[in-house]
């Protein structure tokens, strides 16, 4: 049985869901009271802050970031250094991370579960010195990202769908190399496609399911490419993400990894951005491993 402090920071990020994730702190922290912890509330200023709160906490406390998918992302980070319980709240426009475990996408009901809720330990994926938990993209789903995290007036998941459709008739093929080391076996390719997913929960975009196989547990990354030159493969490839079944197109492909090497240029050699849980992580060439294992997770 997990032994706990009692000690519970929210970290609280106040821009999440269109500015309405601070609403919901006071409720928050009187659930966590009659639950029997001993909360206090953090507001963020910055990543690099969430990262440090949650890295400075001691092991047997437990950290809950308020807000979106990026939020959890930095507070994992810390998470992972000092050893600390994380414990997710949804307060973001997408909160794929918990639908990813099942949890329901209000704040407080899942504030309520706490009080039943028992450690898990979960792998984290890793580019360069980041982490994410989620899942990480280049190609059009990043780019899908990039546009609707400049939209600021949609405080819902329609952002992700809206910018989908807009990205859908902007996007041009895009060449990628592929490399990846794992249990079925070493591979290397190059192709003209749409995009590249690597999963560790899944889940991004406001409930599309990138990498419908990915378990958070089992010590592996699983790849999804989405090859092709015409504008149909790009669009039922991305109207079937929502449900992952996308995979069963013949232009779809998917295996697991635990080392996934990508390069990426657009139409004019330029290098993509990798998005990874809602936010830009890098740019290609990437290379993204797993830290089995590494995250303990309360819920």
């Amino acid at each position: 049985m997990t032994e706990l402090s009692g000690r519970a920071t929210v970290l609280v990020n106040p821009a999440a869901g269109g500015g309405t994730a601070g609403t919901s702190e006071r409720e928050v922290l009187a659930t966590l009271r009659s639950l029997g912890f001993d909360p206090e509330a953090v507001q963020t200023t910055s990543a690099e802050h969430a990262v440090a709160v949650a890295a400075a906490a001691a092991p047997d406390d437990v950290l809950l970031p308020l807000g979106g998918d990026g939020m959890i992302s930095f507070v994992a980070a810390g998470c992972v250094r000092s050893g600390a319980l994380l414990a997710p709240l949804p307060a973001g426009r997408g909160n794929d991370f918990v639908r990813g475990l099942g949890l329901p996408r209000d704040t407080l009901a899942v504030a309520r579960t706490l009080g039943a809720a028992a450690e898990r330990r979960i792998d984290v994926g890793t580019i360069g010195d980041r982490t994410f938990v989620g899942t990480a993209a280049v190609g059009f789903d990043a780019l899908a990202n990039a546009r609707a995290n400049r939209v600021r007036r949609l405080r819902s998941a329609l952002v992700y769908t809206a910018a989908g459709v807009q990205t859908a008739f902007t996007t041009r093929p895009i060449t990628f190399t592929v490399r990846t080391t794992g249990p079925d076996g070493d591979r290397e390719e190059s192709f003209a496609g749409w995009n590249v997913a690597v999963g560790n929960s899944g889940r991004h975009g406001g409930g599309l399911t990138a990498t419908p196989g990915a378990d958070l547990a089992d010590g592996l990354l699983d790849v999804v490419v989405t090859r092709g030159r015409r504008f149909d493969q790009k669009a039922t490839s991305a109207l079937l993400e929502r449900g992952g079944n996308h995979v069963r197109l013949p232009h779809v492909d998917g295996w697991r990894a635990t080392l996934v090497e990508i390069t990426a240029v657009d139409r004019d050699g330029r290098p993509l951005e990798v998005y990874a849980d809602g936010d830009p992580i890098a740019v290609a060439p990437v290379q993204i491993g797993l830290l089995p294992g590494a995250l303990r997770l309360f819920y």
